[in-house]
């Protein structure tokens, strides 16, 4: 019995509990200043980049519809190609290319009007551009109505992507786009069977 008390007091044990109760005690600091130091760069630097990307999103969109409509304007006045060149001067502004993609987009969508002359072969030639930059819903939707007439199959498959990527939610769609566009596949899709 005198061995087991001897051991519990002796200063080797004591010494080990006090480097076991040290090293927690450290452990738990750091976790701490880990957590306050994730907690200060995500308040400080991640949330405000968020709410900076959404304004400058924003402000880029607003910014291609300006470019557009003065684009529309230019050739409705001076004729297709000055308008063109109005979109071609802001193609060389922007290195992202969804923002690229978005100005072949207004040049499809210019190019193929009739103020931009109803070129139907250069609309279909910027949309391709544009969804070889940044595929998205729009890209698809453009190629697909623009060869609806002339290549039917490739008509059905861009149908097919703009309905696979299409937001579902009402506030990023038009009431009734997803519905319409199903039904114009189901209609090209009966035409080639």
């Amino acid at each position: 019995m005198d061995k087991v008390n001897k051991h519990k007091n002796s200063p080797f044990l004591k010494r080990l509990i006090r480097r076991k109760w040290l090293v927690a005690i450290m452990v738990f600091f750091v976790i701490a200043i880990l957590a306050g130091g994730g907690y200060f760069i995500y308040t400080k630097i991640i949330i405000p980049d968020n709410t900076k990307s959404d304004n400058t999103k924003q402000e880029i969109a607003k910014s291609k519809s300006e470019d557009y409509s003065k684009a529309t304007s230019v050739a409705a006045k001076d004729g297709p190609e000055a308008g063109q060149n109005i979109l071609d001067k802001e193609l060389t502004k922007t290195t992202d290319v969804k923002a690229q993609a978005e100005i072949y987009l207004n040049k499809s969508t210019l190019a193929g009007s009739f103020i931009g002359g109803l070129n139907k072969v250069k609309a279909l030639d910027y949309s391709y551009k544009a969804e070889g930059l940044y595929p998205d819903f729009r890209t698809a939707l453009s190629i697909a109505s623009l060869e609806e007439k002339s290549n039917v199959q490739n008509s059905i498959k861009y149908y097919k992507l703009y309905l696979e990527r299409a937001p579902k939610d009402s506030a990023n769609s038009e009431p009734g786009d997803y519905e319409y566009y199903s039904s114009k596949l189901k209609q090209l899709q009966g035409l080639v069977k």
